[in-house]
């Protein structure tokens, strides 16, 4: 219906508009990824190679007996991302299949011409870190309406050689202040390689898959107690078994992402939890009243700012 509604506006009009409309939506959903309250759904564990390590049963005791043991599983994902990935991905927002070594990117979304600057995406392309050396490649956000536009967004998705790309967006001033130097697809060729080279191939992450429905009030809980990053929500992944050359093994697991460095503390406070059912509504109940309170605690502190 939004959509159909501005098609009555100028052209112009309508490119403000969207454009608005379309930074808002960002805003909010970066915003409640942060305070917890977005519902991410089911995300899928993904890299170059995904390797299931470990199954470790966990003792649990549940009010109706459950077909699958609750288990705490081990996966090794190798997140690197190549140079030529790299280079793919620079051409396809681009347009343009045979990229110069140019220092200065000023490359074009389909038909800007490389001579022009200040539009859109004209600051895509790879750069240096300040003191190591470091590379990483940087492509403007913003929808393919803004291609051709003098509208530059200052914010970019930022891939890294060992990690493939952050999952927030940067700012153009903290780009340009850690990565001051542009350099070209041939510049940083070198750099990006030896850093892929030496990506660690031996992070983990744990899972902990099973009847997760009666302990996931217990996980929350205990993401508040060990006070982790995103102690408010509880992220459900799901994981594919998959070699280096892309082919599946057959292996899925599903089930709840849990913070790495305090994996094991969670998987032990979830044991020796009490899963009755009585217990899992009072354990639902106490984080409900811990997160209207942290509400109200930050309405509180808008009103004694304003």
């Amino acid at each position: 219906k939004f959509l159909n509604r501005i098609l009555g506006l100028e052209i112009y009009r309508q490119q403000m508009l969207f454009d608005y409309f379309a930074r808002y939506l960002q805003k909010t959903v970066e915003s409640a990824i942060r305070d917890g309250t977005h519902a991410r759904g089911v995300s899928t564990c993904g890299g170059r190679r995904v390797t299931f390590r470990d199954f470790k049963p966990l003792r649990l005791v549940t009010p109706t007996p459950t077909v699958k043991q609750l288990e705490l599983l081990s996966v090794a994902v190798d997140q690197g991302f190549a140079y030529d990935d790299a280079l793919a991905k620079l051409q396809e927002v681009t347009g343009d299949a045979n990229i110069s070594g140019d220092p200065v990117l000023a490359q074009n979304r389909e038909f800007i011409s490389t001579a022009q600057v200040g539009r859109f995406g004209s600051r895509d392309g790879f750069r240096l870190q300040r003191y190591d050396k470091k590379p990483i490649l940087i492509i403007e956000v913003g929808t393919a309406s803004l291609r051709g536009l003098s509208v530059q967004t200052d914010e970019f998705q930022v891939y890294h050689p060992d990690k493939l790309r952050e999952p927030l967006t940067w700012q153009w001033k903290k780009v340009e202040y850690n990565y001051p130097t542009a350099v070209s697809p041939s510049q940083a060729r070198v750099p990006w390689t030896r850093a892929f080279e030496r990506r660690n191939l031996r992070a983990e992450n744990y899972i902990l898959t099973g009847p997760i429905l009666y302990c996931w009030p217990f996980v929350l809980k205990c993401q508040y107690k060990e006070d982790i990053v995103m102690k408010k929500s509880i992220q459900l992944i799901r994981a594919i078994e998959k070699q280096e050359d892309g082919k599946e093994t057959g292996q899925v697991a599903i089930g709840i992402l849990l913070d790495t460095r305090k994996a094991p503390e969670i998987a032990k406070f979830v044991e020796q939890s009490n899963m009755t059912n009585e217990g899992i509504v009072r354990a639902m109940e106490i984080e409900t009243n811990l997160i209207e309170d942290q509400k109200k605690q930050k309405r509180r502190r808008g009103y004694r700012t304003a």
